[in-house]
């Protein structure tokens, strides 16, 4: 069985600098992508359906388990990344 461990189990065992620094980081990509514009109707549904086989995905809250974004809204933006890097376009 694999060990997940959660968020808060994590943070447990990080400095408080080291919650900040993360959570910064995560704010400027978030924005960075929000910002880029949209991506065309047709990439969006190339990655969405990207999403949905991967193993990571979680269907009924339409979640990634890796980044613990909301899929239909990160497949989006032109400059949103997969985290696992399944995206090409």
């Amino acid at each position: 069985m694999v060990n997940m461990e959660t968020q808060a189990e994590r943070e447990k065992k990080m400095t408080w600098q080291q919650i900040r620094d993360e959570s910064i980081g995560m704010l400027k990509e978030t924005y960075t992508a929000v910002t880029s514009g949209y991506i065309e109707k047709e990439i969006q549904e190339e990655r969405y359906e990207i999403c949905e086989g991967c193993s990571e995905f979680i269907k009924i809250l339409r979640l990634c388990n890796v980044c613990k974004c909301y899929m239909p809204a990160k497949t989006l933006f032109n400059k949103s990344k997969c985290p696992k890097s399944y995206w090409n376009k």
